[in-house]
């Protein structure tokens, strides 16, 4: 009975030793989980200011150069490569020991100018890049100007007017975040194409309705009216080889006649504010830091420019 009793014993001791060490060996796992979790989030933090810190010094570079080539005695054909370069979308990149960055330029008259820009090429913009139906392109158009057309409250206070930013057309009812940040989707062909939304297709600085034929991107030539895909194409392709001097010169080399309508809506006039989007990643990260800046120069400050815009974004 008693060798029973010290047997029952033994087991309960046994049991609860290796409940213990069950829970103790949890509590390991959870703390070195919790450890690598932790160094993980550091590493994370680590690269992103890295990141962040790159990409800033992308675009300064990118504003230097664009600085430099402006000055008088840089020679013509400098300044012109520089600037095929930036229309055909090939970024300026910097590589240093901590990671490298990328900067693409962008010049702001190329885009629809959400505060002087045509309903109509807004509307054509809206139904062929986001595949939107007529009557909740033609809706959205019409909130859209209403939103512009500054009006009294019954306080007196002034409502609407012009955008401070190109994110506020989420306001409009059915705007979609995609049509403002683009999307990714599966073309008829099988393949995974990204449609490009209007934080990069709209701007608020060039000041103009009309659209720079040197600079505007091919989803601005696709919604010109009257302007068909394939003649868009061959704008973007004709310009590669030496920029439009003028509206006739593009109609003579595309060939292609303008409308009255979208003739009235093209140029070859730039803007002064540039577009600034950078990207930068710390050497053996897969973590990305993305700066988007619009840059203004020719003004009365000591550099020479001004920042009017900074967004600070993460891939």
């Amino acid at each position: 009975m008693k060798r029973h009793l010290r047997n029952s014993e033994s087991g309960v001791i046994l049991l609860i030793v290796l409940w213990v060490v069950v829970a103790l060996g949890v509590l390991a796992f959870g703390f070195a989980t919790n450890i690598q979790l932790g160094m993980r989030s550091i590493r994370n933090t680590k690269d992103g200011v890295s990141g962040y810190f790159l990409a800033k010094g992308a675009i300064s570079e990118s504003i230097f150069e664009m600085m430099k080539i402006s000055q008088p005695d840089t020679p013509q054909e400098v300044g012109l490569a520089f600037k095929q370069q930036r229309t055909a979308y090939q970024p300026l990149s910097i590589t240093l020991e901590t990671g490298s960055a990328q900067c693409w330029i962008e010049n702001e008259s190329g885009k629809l100018d959400l505060n002087a820009g045509s309903p109509a090429l807004f509307r054509n913009l809206l139904i062929r890049q986001f595949d939107v139906d007529d009557s909740l392109a033609n809706d959205l158009v019409n909130q859209w100007e209403e939103w512009r057309r500054p009006k009294l409250d019954s306080n007196g206070n002034t409502q609407g007017g012009p955008l401070n930013s190109v994110e506020e057309l989420s306001g409009l009812k059915g705007m979609k975040p995609e049509f403002i940040y683009g999307f990714w989707r599966r073309a008829p062909d099988g393949t995974v194409e990204h449609r490009r939304g209007l934080l990069n297709l709209a701007t608020l600085y060039s000041g103009s309705a009309g659209i720079n034929l040197n600079d505007a991107p091919l989803e601005i030539l696709q919604a010109l009216p009257g302007v068909t895909a394939s003649e868009a194409k061959a704008i973007a392709s004709a310009r590669t080889a030496h920029f439009f001097e003028s509206i006739d010169d593009c109609q003579q080399r595309v060939p292609i006649q303008f409308n009255d309508e979208s003739r009235n809506l093209v140029s070859i006039q730039e803007s002064t504010a540039f577009a600034f989007i950078a990207s930068g990643r710390a050497a053996g990260s897969d973590y990305e830091r993305t700066i988007r800046a619009i840059v203004k120069f020719g003004t009365n400050d000591p550099l020479g420019y001004r920042i009017v815009y900074w967004k600070d974004e993460e891939i």
